[in-house]
């Protein structure tokens, strides 16, 4: 998807983190407020080029960091299911069987970790 082709409104209340290499943006997380207590982690990213470098894991130590000094207490993702090993190495477990993801248009998995 194109950043420009899309309403992005829904997420101006955002955390968002960026890792930079160069001045250059090469991957993003954010998350918003499920519930008082529990986190959505959502469009998280790395440039292909620097996947499976720990660009990945690095952004979601920093996110968990922040999350802790927040006060949450769990932490969700609706996972792709390429995505479900890499998610499961940094502790997320499975929460729900594959579902369709209306807005994207592909099959993912809610996953969840405790804080």
């Amino acid at each position: 998807m194109k950043i420009y082709d899309e309403n992005l409104d829904y997420e101006v209340e955002n955390i968002f983190f960026g890792a930079f290499e160069n001045g250059e943006l090469i991957g993003t997380v954010n998350y918003f407020e499920k519930t008082s207590k529990t986190a959505q982690l959502c469009a998280f990213a790395v440039t292909a080029e620097r996947q499976k470098s720990g660009i990945g894991r690095q952004l979601i130590q920093v996110l968990f960091a922040d999350l802790r000094a927040q006060k949450f207490e769990k932490c969700i993702v609706e996972a792709r299911g390429t995505a479900v090993g890499f998610y499961e190495k940094m502790g997320f477990v499975l929460t729900s069987s594959a579902f369709k993801n209306e807005r994207l248009g592909h099959e993912d998995f809610m996953m969840a970790i405790d804080l």
